[in-house]
């Protein structure tokens, strides 16, 4: 066995994307000839604002925990996601390793934390910008940068200003547009110079080559010849330049030369050397036909070349049988065998393991320390193995000389199965075609779970024991297992609200009655519990919402104002009947908060239990319940109080004692109940719910609402709006 090589962590987002495969490159090569392996680690998707479906495939960055790792090489411009930036700035903080951050200076990773290098933007747009005076003769030139607050975009612009006084031009702020980086700044711009908006200059330098490539296409739809009219140049090159016309002159960013000097000064600061000043690597200008400079022909075969290869890599990709392959799949076993007859579709990779957490299958976990690693390259001859999901080591001794591996998540929505370890010997990487066979791989995993998980197959047909047969919510199994996935959305800041219905015996003596009040509980539940929050009947009389929205008194109280509006509840078991708590979940185990929320609720049963032996107080719960029944209609003491024979102040005294609140504020809350009711399940406007409840002046409504919620009307409507 070869002796333990050093490894240095790479930790970057879509790795297979072209800035980063570039920077990873110069890493790699400059850490095989340093005699260390690579560990690169990287998500699969780069969107700017995540939703739930992305929300597992972060957790590959656990990786970074690794004992295994000496070192970190950041590349901080490859992430979009500011949630995602926290999270691994967060787990980067957990570590006590050495880190390199290559690009822009981001806050999430403090400089105190990070030794920072990057390419000279502001240098390489003096270089960029210079060209067009001093090649083109141009005097007149416009500027697309990026947003004004970016430091990027500010040194990009300081850089094509210096150029222009270097040369004696007026700088002219009216020809510095700000954009995003993206092809829509450049689309919007074109426009302004077609409509006339903006008169045409003698040339254009982008800020980022995207801008660049929107500017390019409207100008072709618009007839508007570069460089004939307009010469137009960028900064940061890209392989996806081809597809434009033409050809775009680029000012190359030096990333590969960058990525080569992080892996030099990671290295140092293992050796406890001291780092010399860092001196930016100078871009180089590629020529194309967006100015009349002779083309860079040898860029342009590569660009082409690279092209082409991709487009035979679409055909392989989509025509071909794996997934129907899987369909007669039955065990993990045949699963590994068809994925390794398709290993050729992860190009230029020369080991791929597929390493599934060992409760992968279980999607209320997926928490395993350990992996069953599957080596799924067929001439390799390995057999499976088990490790811990840290011990990365266990591919390093693949070969004797140093390498790259590739880690990155296989997942399916909010639930992670593993990740993948891809091995090359050379400076190169996967491409976006990585990208479709873990999307295939992940879904046929799912597939073969629920082919061999009975409840799954259940559940589909909605039979199964993580539901509730009277009321088609979820058992308490069912919420059990969803909990996991409901909490970790939201951070650990669901809350869970439990309800505990027919209380006293005489409430649910008949079982016919018992059955229809349990099934008018259930529809005031579901009534909150919209999508995406989760309700359930754990026991015969309770049951529990999980809410990802509003507060723990919130969700208290609207539970039981929906319950107050169900007339079949009401009269089933009167208006007393029934108690509420909730509880935040604050990452806290399914137990434990139900138990609280339990605790809570055996208390104010107590309470509601002690009151029943109240004189007069089965005469006044049905006034009370009458009150509920009919919350708009006009109550006045005097006319209650023959129903409950007795005199008006005994009937006032005696009300307050059975149920802890006056009988004015009593119909205050009938009212209120009805209203929020209305407001959790209508559009009605306020003006239209306070006449049904009852309100001559809407003004006077708003009022009473605000003052006993705290909340305006519209506020309390929005507060489980999801």
């Amino acid at each position: 066995m070869p002796a333990k090589r050093t490894t240095i962590g790479v930790v970057t987002a879509c790795a297979s994307n072209y800035p980063e495969r570039e920077t990873i490159s110069g890493i790699i090569a400059r850490l095989q000839e340093r005699g260390c392996d690579t560990a690169v680690f990287s998500n699969i998707y780069n969107f700017g604002e995540n939703g739930l479906e992305l929300l597992s495939e972060h957790r590959i960055y656990e990786l970074i925990r690794s004992r295994d790792i000496s070192g970190l090489i950041l590349l901080t411009e490859s992430f979009a996601d500011v949630r995602l930036k926290k999270m691994v700035a967060d787990l980067i903080g957990e570590t006590d390793l050495p880190v390199i951050a290559a690009g822009a200076r981001l806050p999430e990773f403090p400089e105190e934390r990070c030794v920072y290098i990057n390419t000279d933007d502001s240098g390489d747009m003096e270089l960029l910008t210079s060209h067009l005076i001093e090649a083109h003769s141009c005097t007149s030139i416009d500027l697309l940068t990026g947003p004004s607050q970016s430091e990027v975009a500010r040194l990009r612009t300081e850089g094509y200003i210096r150029a222009l006084k270097r040369h004696g031009i007026p700088v002219q702020q009216e020809r510095i547009h700000c954009g995003d980086f993206w092809t829509d700044s450049g689309s919007e711009l074109a426009q302004g110079y077609i409509s006339g908006q903006f008169p045409l200059p003698e040339a254009i330098v982008c800020a980022s080559c995207h801008m660049a490539f929107g500017l390019l296409s409207s100008f072709v739809t618009a007839g508007i010849k570069v460089p004939e009219q307009v010469t137009v140049v960028t900064y940061e090159y890209s392989d996806e330049r081809i597809l434009y016309s033409p050809l775009l002159t680029s000012l190359r960013r030096a990333r590969r030369e960058l990525g080569e000097e992080a892996a030099e000064r990671i290295c140092m600061l293992l050796n406890g050397q001291d780092l010399p000043e860092f001196s930016p690597p100078p871009g180089e200008l590629i020529c194309g036909r967006s100015c009349t400079c002779p083309c860079d022909y040898e860029h342009y075969i590569s660009d082409l070349t690279y092209t082409q290869r991709q487009r035979e890599n679409i055909f392989f990709t989509v025509f071909n049988t794996m997934e129907q392959r899987f369909v007669d799949c039955r065990n993990i076993e045949e699963f590994t065998r068809i994925i390794s007859e398709y290993q050729w579709m992860i190009r230029d990779s020369e080991t791929v393991y597929l390493c599934l957490l060992k409760d992968w299958y279980d999607l209320s976990s997926g928490s395993a320390d350990g992996v069953v690693c599957h080596c799924v390259t067929p001439w390799a001859g390995k057999a499976p193995f088990e490790a811990e999901k840290l011990e990365l080591s266990a591919f390093f001794a693949d070969t004797d000389q140093p390498a790259a591996y590739y880690f990155v998540p296989i997942f399916l929505r909010t639930h992670i199965m593993g990740h993948a370890v891809l091995r090359y010997s050379k400076p190169i990487g996967y491409d976006s075609f990585l990208h479709h066979w873990l999307k295939t791989v992940a879904v046929a995993l799912e597939y073969l779970r629920m082919k061999n998980d009975l409840r799954s197959l259940l559940m589909c047909q909605d039979l199964s024991e993580t539901r509730d047969s009277l009321t088609g919510l979820y058992s308490e199994m069912g919420l059990r297992y969803v909990y996991g996935t409901i909490s970790e959305v939201s951070g650990g800041g669901c809350i869970m609200a439990v309800l505990r219905v027919c209380l006293f015996e005489e409430s649910s003596a008949d079982s016919r009655r018992r059955i229809s009040a349990v099934s008018s509980a259930a529809e005031a539940v579901k009534s909150l519990c919209t999508s995406p929050n989760i309700a359930g009947r754990i026991s015969e009389d309770t049951f529990v919402c999980l809410l990802q929205s509003g507060t723990e008194e919130l969700a208290a109280d609207a539970l039981t104002a929906l319950l107050l509006q169900q007339s079949s509840y009401l009269k089933a078991c009167g208006v007393s009947s029934f108690v509420c708590s909730a509880e935040k979940c604050s990452g806290r185990s399914f137990s434990e908060v139900l138990e609280s929320c339990r605790e809570k609720n055996s208390s104010a049963a107590a309470e509601l239990k002690k009151r029943r032996s109240a004189f007069r107080y089965k005469q006044l719960s049905g006034v009370r319940q009458r009150i509920y029944l009919s919350p708009g209609s006009t109550f006045e003491p005097e006319d209650l109080a023959s129903l409950a024979s007795c005199e008006p102040d005994a009937f006032r005294h005696s009300y307050k004692k059975c149920f802890g609140a006056s009988f004015h504020k009593d119909r205050i809350n009938a009212r209120l109940s009805l209203a929020k009711q209305l407001l959790l399940t209508t559009d009605m406007s306020t003006t239209q719910i306070s006449e049904l409840c009852g309100y001559s002046d809407s003004k006077y409504f708003l009022h009473q609402f605000s003052k006993e919620t705290g909340l305006t009307p519209i506020s309390y409507r929005r507060a489980f709006a999801g």
